[in-house]
């Protein structure tokens, strides 16, 4: 065999990216963004999103008497786009990842751990409790409305569940471009300790981090479609992998129940 002969091909794994359903549906460039990730990290869709998506004839008819005329509901082209794509997408050549209600109805590929989904449901059903004893949220399985706080709870637990994977999410389009997005309000309402990451030091991580997101949305042609978007933003939600036990009072809240969210930290930072 010669030399010219010869192909060799590298692949590295990417970066877990889970999608703030806020971005991808409340914002009409939100699918392409979307797709254009797939080239440069390894997008995760949450279960929320694809809740939403089910109940889209009942979107659609809130859509259709003007329920949507700001961020209060997804815009209508961006819906009817993942619509679309749904449809005429087999679901075995979706670039996207997610964990459905039971692993057949889950996109796992190199992911497809049991345990992954059983550390998911803990961390999402201690959420939930959090939730409900503050008043976050709609309280409700099935969202009402679109609340774009309460559409974007579950991006914590998937984040936590890969390891303190990146949310990429945006600022709040009624603040200013460099204010909190509402994920870090929201992070705050329950009690999880979030501070903004620090993206000037040379020897920050997320320093790195940042500058290699940058770079990998400007290789997946993203400038300009970003310029029509609310400021991305990026959070980090990490907690102690553990399952719940009722001997572990150091992380029992004051009701005396486990609480897998006792020693929850986040970063966040703007790109």
């Amino acid at each position: 065999m010669r030399a010219s002969d010869m192909l060799v091909h590298v692949q590295t794994k990417k970066l877990a990216c889970v999608l703030d359903p806020a971005l991808i549906l409340a914002t009409s460039g939100g699918m392409k963004l979307a797709l254009r990730l797939t080239q440069v990290v390894e997008p995760w869709l949450t279960r929320t999103f694809w809740q939403l998506i089910d109940s889209s004839d009942w979107l659609r008819a809130n859509l259709a008497r003007g329920h949507a005329e700001s961020s209060a509901m997804p815009q209508a082209d961006a819906l009817e786009a993942w619509i679309a794509m749904r449809e005429q997408t087999d679901a075995a050549s979706w670039q996207f990842r997610w964990i459905g209600d039971r692993l057949a109805d889950s996109q796992l590929l190199d992911h497809a751990d049991a345990d992954l989904i059983e550390q998911y449901e803990t961390l999402a059903d201690s959420l939930a409790t959090r939730a409900e004893r503050r008043h976050v949220g709609s309280g409700d399985d099935r969202p009402r409305g679109w609340d774009p706080r309460a559409v974007s709870i579950d991006t914590l637990p998937l984040s936590a569940a890969l390891d303190a994977a990146m949310i990429l999410t945006a600022s709040d389009t009624l603040a200013e471009h460099d204010r909190e997005p509402a994920l870090v309000r929201t992070l705050r309402q329950f009690d999880i300790a979030v501070d903004a990451a620090d993206i000037v030091s040379t020897e920050s991580l997320f320093a790195a981090e940042r500058t290699l997101m940058r770079e990998a949305l400007a290789q997946a042609g993203l400038a300009g479609l970003c310029q029509g978007l609310p400021r991305l933003a990026v959070l980090h939600v990490m907690t102690e992998h553990w399952y719940p036990s009722s001997a572990d009072v150091s992380r029992a809240d004051d009701t005396g129940l486990s609480d897998a969210w006792a020693e929850a930290r986040a970063w966040w930072y703007a790109l």
